[in-house]
């Protein structure tokens, strides 16, 4: 616990850290009150209500006539036929549940400001960054790795990562919602997700609040996996830029896919999608997993949830990888060792050719 709070202060003693933190906050709140978000109007509004109930019964009819095709075409065990079943099951449950979108002015304009989900972003590589050069800039990175103490410290950096994400996620959202609130008005979370006129087809019967508590608790594992990316390049490459490059790589690769006009489910597998979480319940979307289809919302939770804890273990690896007796050292050191058996053995296997002589 000593060592959590020692790393939090030293971490709030940096200017850089404080600056980023409020500018970041204070220009999402910004755009909230002066930028433009798309706003629907009252008509369109009405209109998505009273087309709601139609717009189901149209994809659970085609996804009848396609089950009809993809049992001649496909076979009726295929994954084709299984996932457009699925279809019908999900959308079917949101009939049977009496699922009713209501007028939510507000809700739908802050579900249209995607500003603060950039600005994650922003905050997760500069602040991983940060907080794995701090050692590195003010010298005492050797320090810390000649003793046992000093080497514990990386699991007091790896819980502030995590007491961050959190922290980061619910104050941008809570800026958003404030900046929103001042502007548009917001009415009671209780209402049905698919008031959101962008989650028309959402496949769950969720409300607004559960939808954003599960969404907060996305983002915070998707913003851990960022900000442990950046952590762990600069802590092997000791370069700000390095790690700014990579990880700002990885966000924009995962834009590029997300928007790919010809694509499948799998380009949702990224950062930008699992940061941004609108993907995953606009429609239903599936992947083929053993030819039975699994929610990518399931897949995505599993994928930044594996990619977090190995990133974490790298993290925690290279951080000490300045000792003697580290796993990167005695990795480095068996290699070594295995490649002269080898050496060896082979040379006695194969023996040397004998020199030839001068004529």
């Amino acid at each position: 616990m000593k060592l959590f709070a020692f790393e939090l202060k030293k971490l709030f003693r940096s200017v850089g850290f404080r600056n980023l933190c409020i500018g970041l906050l204070i220009l999402n709140l910004a755009v909230c009150l002066f930028g433009n978000i798309a706003s629907p109007s009252a008509e369109e509004q009405q209109a998505h209500i009273d087309g709601y109930e139609s717009n189901l019964a149209y994809i659970i009819r085609v996804a009848e006539l396609n089950k009809a095709e993809y049992e001649i075409t496909a076979g009726k065990d295929s994954y084709l036929v299984k996932y457009q079943q699925e279809v019908i099951d999900r959308y079917s449950n949101l009939v049977d549940a009496k699922v009713q979108p209501t007028a939510i002015q507000g809700w739908n304009e802050f579900f249209n400001h995607t500003t603060d989900d950039l600005l994650l972003f922003v905050f997760a590589i500069l602040a991983g960054t940060l907080i794995s050069m701090t050692e590195w800039d003010n010298g005492t990175y050797t320090i810390l790795n000649m003793t046992a103490r000093g080497r514990k410290s990386i699991r007091a950096k790896i819980s502030i990562l995590a007491v961050i994400s959190f922290v980061a996620v619910l104050a941008i959202n809570f800026s958003s919602l404030l900046g929103i609130a001042f502007r548009f008005g917001l009415p009671s979370p209780n209402a049905d997700i698919c008031s959101v006129m962008q989650f028309t087809y959402c496949p769950y019967d969720w409300s607004i609040l559960a939808y954003l508590t599960f969404t907060v608790a996305i983002k915070v594992i998707n913003l851990m996996g960022l900000m442990l990316l950046s952590a762990v390049v600069s802590a092997f490459f000791k370069s700000y830029l390095v790690s700014i490059f990579v990880s700002s790589g990885a966000v924009v690769v995962g834009y590029y896919l997300s928007n790919l006009e010809a694509k499948n489910e799998w380009v949702y597998l990224n950062s930008y999608a699992a940061g941004l979480t609108d993907p995953f319940f606009e429609r239903y979307r599936a992947i083929s997993v053993m030819g039975a289809p699994v929610s990518i919302l399931t897949i995505v939770i599993v994928a930044i949830i594996s990619l977090s804890l190995a990133l974490m273990i790298v993290y925690a690896f290279s951080f000490c990888r300045g000792t003697e007796n580290n796993l990167f050292s005695k990795i480095e050191k068996g290699a070594a060792t295995l490649y002269y058996l080898c050496k060896e053995k082979l040379s006695t296997i194969v023996p040397r050719s004998a020199p030839k002589r001068r004529s």
